[in-house]
């Protein structure tokens, strides 16, 4: 609902979009960060996969509602 009331006004789309696209670009760096702590030898598994699903979240809006919703 908020972002449908950001979106209608254009000036307020554009800080909608611009916010998505920052949440965007942080999950794929937490992704990117998970899979680099996942290859290395002496690094913890549970904080890589904590790393990625943590990201995959931040990154996808279908996700993030379903989080900001259910949880």
């Amino acid at each position: 609902m908020f972002a449908q009331i950001g979106l209608s006004d254009p000036t307020g789309g554009f800080f909608v979009l611009l916010a998505w696209a920052v949440m965007a670009a942080l999950g794929l760096t937490l992704c990117v960060m998970g899979v680099i702590r996942l290859v290395r030898p002496a690094a913890s598994r549970g904080k890589a996969l904590l790393l990625i699903v943590a990201g995959l979240v931040l990154a996808s809006p279908a996700l993030w509602l379903a989080l900001v919703l259910f949880i």
